[in-house]
């Protein structure tokens, strides 16, 4: 497994519209091969993290572009850059 981590700060006055936003495209995210699930998760009034779980490192570059391509509509409720960084699992609490 592999993991993409994404933290981003976003306009709050515009929360309910990006949540609209976001399941408008679930579907195409939904799609992507080698992508197991991405969680998006609030860590304050304006910033969240975007966890992405991918088959591996190589499904998770594979799939970079079709990601960025479905995610740039989100780019009118961000207030900030994204910060993307690739994480390898070194421990799980699961198995």
């Amino acid at each position: 497994m592999h993991y993409r981590v994404t933290t981003y700060d976003f306009n709050s006055e515009r929360f309910d519209d990006m949540m609209a936003y976001a399941d408008s495209i679930k579907d195409q995210v939904q799609n992507i091969e080698g992508l197991n699930f991405a969680h998006v998760c609030s860590t304050s009034e304006t910033g969240a993290v975007i966890v992405a779980q991918y088959d591996n490192e190589e499904a998770m570059e594979n799939a970079t572009p079709k990601f960025r391509e479905i995610m740039g509509g989100m780019a009118q409720f961000y207030t900030s850059a994204p910060n993307p960084v690739g994480a390898e699992v070194i421990w799980q609490s699961d198995h």
